[in-house]
């Protein structure tokens, strides 16, 4: 190869080096169909390297412009390639920032199926639908937004939408339960209810099947979920299932769940009690106030009104 054609070479090679040092200086995320990523470029820019000279070598070397090198050194020249790199590097950035975009989209929205779905499959059993799934969902995100600002410095970046999600599968471990035990009319016996409480365990189990399996899933939502399925019937004195946690030993999203999911039972219809109003439901639960995280159940009286708007927008009719 002449020392013309190599330098031409070496200076497309430079402008692959070039864009490459782009899409790491802005942590892009370049498609595999436009450029390699991670610490595939400098292997690949140096295998680009080595066969290009072996291939122009072997085959009387890159045609160049007449002038030579010269060509290249025309100030207007050194503009144009200017210009056509920063309008290379604009299409980078625009194209992996477009791509980066759809694609947590696509998968954010694939997560949420997931959650929706799976939650489904607890009500298999139940008398329940899924508008107290999606109702719970709902509460969770309220809560905890309104909860937020009163938290400590260690709950720092907390996400209502982690909640929320993940809130879909706290009762999954009902799908292991008889039918005939959680829809029967009467009082459960001391052996059935044993079985009921099993529920909070058995979702955990579930979840962490999901978990050791999952491809694709935010694992950290995953672990949320199966806190919350273990202990929504964790009560703050210490009186709940299936461990007998109080105080702060109870994880806060269970805390969370705790105060919607028992609303939300209250508000509904089963086949053992009646559905209560809103103030009838609040007035319950204001007497079983020893269940529930004092300063989350003060945040849950500040906004109670919106539970009650979203119980009268959400009903089960539309899941029936």
């Amino acid at each position: 190869m002449d020392i013309d054609g190599l330098w031409c070479f070496l200076n497309v090679w430079h402008r692959l080096c070039w864009c490459h040092f782009l899409s790491d200086r802005h942590n892009l995320r370049i498609p595999k169909l436009l450029l390699p990523t991670g610490n595939g470029p400098y292997f690949f820019k140096s295998t680009v390297l080595i066969l290009g000279v072996w291939y122009f070598s072997l085959n009387g070397g890159l045609p160049i412009p007449p002038q030579g090198i010269e060509f290249f050194k025309q100030p207007h020249i050194w503009i144009v390639h200017i210009i056509i790199a920063s309008i290379a590097a604009v299409v980078i950035v625009y194209v992996t920032t477009v791509w980066n975009n759809l694609t947590r989209h696509l998968l954010e929205k694939s997560e949420i199926s997931f959650y929706q779905g799976v939650g489904l499959l607890s009500l298999a059993h139940d008398t329940e639908t899924g508008s107290h799934l999606s109702r719970v969902s709902t509460y969770t995100r309220l809560l905890v937004d309104a909860h937020k600002p009163k938290l400590p410095g260690r709950y720092v970046g907390i996400n209502s939408f982690d909640f929320s999600l993940a809130s879909e599968l706290h009762d999954i471990g009902k799908i292991s339960i008889p039918a005939s035990v959680l829809q029967k009319p009467g009082k459960l016996t001391s052996a059935e209810f044993d079985l009921v409480k099993s529920h909070t365990t058995i979702g955990a189990e579930l979840i962490e099947q999901m978990i050791e399996k999952s491809d694709g899933l935010v694992i950290s939502r995953l672990r949320l979920a199966q806190e919350i399925a273990l202990s929504h019937h964790e009560n703050w004195d210490g009186s709940g299932y299936p461990n007998g946690l109080a105080l702060e030993s109870i994880p806060f999203g269970g805390r969370v769940v705790a105060i919607c999911d028992v609303y939300d039972a209250l508000r509904s219809k089963r086949p053992y009690k009646s559905a209560y109003s809103h103030n009838e439901a609040v007035a319950i639960m204001d007497e079983e106030t020893h269940k529930f995280d004092p300063e989350i159940y003060q945040t849950f009286k500040e906004i109670q009104d919106e539970f009650a708007r979203v119980f009268d927008q959400i009903d089960d009719a539309a899941y029936e």
